[in-house]
């Protein structure tokens, strides 16, 4: 019986890409969502982060990020609700929402009214998946012409 030496390769890489794969006890780490935002979990309260937006971000595109991270990092479902922790601060603070609001965030009442995508008043909170709709298309091109 021969041995092949694909065998020794596989049997001596196995133990090398165990100890270089990311461990998942440590800290949360930030990302990078599909369109760009930059999300940063806060390591001192749990299911906070702060999304950093691209230039030009209106709100839509923030509550897009907080959705998105909310979904798809932190596992929540599409009707669990992201709450804006604070309000947008100056450029490049990026803005703070949380999943576990405090009792002040999750008794928050919108006025009558209104239906914008608030950056500026704490305990503002849409569904995950409501504020995923506010992600831009991509659509898809299609250039095929039909040759007669």
């Amino acid at each position: 019986m021969t041995r092949s030496p694909a065998r020794f390769l596989l049997a001596a890489a196995l133990p090398i890409l165990a100890a270089c794969a990311p461990a998942h006890d440590g800290p949360p780490r930030a990302v990078t969502t599909y369109y760009g935002a930059r999300v940063v979990p806060d390591a001192d309260t749990p299911g906070q982060f702060r999304v950093f937006g691209l230039p030009g971000y209106g709100p839509g595109e923030f509550w897009c990020a907080a959705g998105e991270y909310a979904q798809d990092e932190l596992g929540l479902g599409p009707g669990d609700r992201v709450y804006l922790a604070a309000p947008r601060g100056r450029a490049g603070e990026g803005v703070l929402y949380t999943v576990a609001p405090s009792p002040t965030l999750a008794g928050y009442e919108r006025p009558a009214g209104r239906y914008g995508f608030s950056l500026t008043e704490p305990g503002y909170n849409l569904r995950t998946a409501h504020a995923r709709l506010r992600c831009r298309q991509i659509m898809p091109l299609n250039f095929e012409a039909d040759a007669p």
